[in-house]
């Protein structure tokens, strides 16, 4: 809602603070990478996916896809293509 009315920043405090409380919840994982996308923030966008780097693929795939397309739109199409040839050789 606070996205709605305008309040991105509030908006990103929010999901950081349920990604503090649900760390592995993905419909709020992938809005946090899409609301850092959209404000620019592409390291905190890498410093999420960063912290999947020990959790199963099981639970995170849709999570480092996501992160592959970010990847890809923001123009890094190696570790793009690294991403996607990671999630085609493990799910």
């Amino acid at each position: 809602m606070e996205e709605e009315c305008g309040n991105t920043l509030k908006s990103l405090q929010i999901l950081r603070d349920g990604l503090y409380f649900l760390p592995l919840s993905e419909p709020i994982f992938i809005k946090a990478i899409k609301t850092e996308e959209r404000l620019k923030n592409y390291d905190n966008v890498r410093e999420l996916l960063g912290s999947l780097r020990d959790i199963s693929i099981e639970k995170t795939w849709k999570m480092i896809l996501e992160g592959a397309l970010f990847e890809g739109r923001v123009g890094n199409k190696k570790v793009a293509r690294r991403a996607f040839e990671y999630l085609a050789a493990n799910c």
